[in-house]
């Protein structure tokens, strides 16, 4: 899909029509100046489970509302609200508004939990697919489909309250509300825990909800907060900081690979700065090695890697005012302008 195509998406449904009649993103704004909102369905034991899959496409904007925590901001699972302490979410993702961090978590009973985290940097205004598992004895963590840490938890079961299942809130004791603020899209619960080629094929797919094993699905299309599966999970929109968005997941890529990269590490190395212009010269003229993703090499995105890639390096870094190595820089996503570059999967991006 072409940059322009993107831009199209976002621009048309505002201009032309509600976003009530179409694909539409979940929008919460939690901030500082007293404008709050998250979602809440009410509690039903469908949702409690010993085994599941919880997944779900987030576009993190701002901190959030919260005092403290590791953890950080509460995207969608079932906390304990109002209690305070240490393992009080039979299960949850997170998003760490301060490292950018993912987290996965769950517990068996109050003080005795197992959380599992990637190792990178989902930044503001960057989106990902994330999915915790859980088969009865590992908790696993994936990003865009592909896995990013495990843990061993030798629980003798999940332990629940009756709690009701949140998105976008915690809401636990002494001002750990743990809300969070930006866009969320095609939130899904498993009865199963699904694998990486599983999670591969579908992250960019609208589903029907009659998939097999589907207990709970909010893709939040026609501005909704109703559950497609039948299963009458219906959310509740709670506060004045919830509301709906363009859509942000790109169903056309349904069924195709989602390789990611970030415009401008060339040495893959997880940063851009002064290596990857000197690596990318290297590469060019002295045998250097071999760029892992030549895509990310483009730093103009015209479609070649050539001198002229580096040298607009050195400008970004060292010109003021000089343009960026372009789109997906600074996050990492697919090339919003498909060539024949080859490119490999990153070791730095999900």
């Amino acid at each position: 899909m072409t940059l322009t195509r993107r831009l199209l998406l976002l621009l048309v449904p505002a201009l032309c029509a509600p976003l009530s009649a179409q694909e539409s993103s979940l929008q919460l704004v939690n901030d500082d100046v007293g404008t709050s909102g998250y979602v809440r369905v009410a509690r039903d034991p469908g949702l409690e489970l010993q085994e599941f899959t919880l997944e779900a496409w987030i576009e993190p904007n701002g901190p959030g509302v919260s005092t403290g925590g590791p953890s950080g901001r509460f995207i969608a699972g079932i906390p304990q609200e109002g209690v305070s302490g240490s393992a009080i979410a039979p299960y949850g993702l997170h998003w760490n508004s301060a490292t950018h961090e993912v987290y996965g978590y769950l517990s068996t009973e109050t003080g005795s939990g197992v959380s599992t985290y990637c190792i990178c940097e989902i930044e503001p205004g960057c989106r990902v697919h994330a999915a915790m598992t859980f088969e009865g004895s590992t908790l696993s963590l994936y990003l865009n489909g592909r896995l990013q840490s495990s843990e061993q938890a030798s629980l003798p079961g999940i332990t629940y309250y009756g709690n009701d299942f949140l998105i976008g809130a915690a809401n636990y004791a002494f001002g750990y509300l743990r809300r969070y603020d930006g866009k969320v899209e095609e939130v899904r619960v498993w009865d199963y825990a699904r694998n990486e080629e599983e999670l591969g094929e579908t992250l960019n797919c609208s589903l029907t909800g009659t998939e097999t094993g589907l207990v709970a699905y909010w893709d939040f299309t026609d501005g909704s907060l109703a559950d497609r599966t039948g299963h009458g999970h219906d959310g509740i929109a709670v506060g004045t900081g919830v509301g709906f968005a363009a859509p942000f997941v790109d169903h056309d890529l349904c069924g195709e690979e989602f390789l990611t990269f970030s415009r401008g590490d060339c040495n893959d190395d997880g940063m851009f700065n002064l290596a990857d212009a000197v690596f990318g010269l290297a590469t060019l003229f002295t045998g250097g090695s071999a760029a892992v993703c030549d895509d990310a090499c483009d730093s103009n995105d015209d479609g070649t890697f050539n001198i002229s890639d580096p040298v607009w390096m050195l400008s970004a870094l060292f010109l003021s005012g000089a343009p960026q190595p372009l789109a997906p820089f600074p996050c990492c996503d697919v090339d919003p302008t498909p060539d024949t570059l080859p490119c490999a999967v990153s070791s730095n991006c999900p």
